[in-house]
């Protein structure tokens, strides 16, 4: 759990890309003899959004995940080896 919590940190430094398409059909408006508004559309939409300004927020949270991480594998090593000795 605490490298995922470390890989969480990291793919919030990572650019992300969003993409949205929707389609939309209006079937029309009777004016008189005439349809009015008879038709569908189509849209795209495109986001990209890439972190340049961090500061150094973002690498210290992934550092100190990434410790986490350690220092929880550590404990569970030191939990095997006791376990075994005694």
């Amino acid at each position: 759990m605490a490298r995922s919590q470390a890989r969480l940190a990291l793919a919030d430094m990572l650019p992300q890309v969003g993409l949205q398409g929707s389609y939309g059909y209006m079937h029309g408006l009777k004016v008189g003899d005439e349809t009015v508004l008879d038709g569908g559309s189509f849209s795209l939409t495109l986001n990209l959004s890439i972190p340049i300004f961090h500061f150094g927020g973002r690498i210290n949270k992934v550092r100190a995940a990434e410790a986490k991480a350690e220092q929880v594998e550590l404990e569970r090593q030191h939990l095997v080896v006791s376990d075994l000795q005694s």
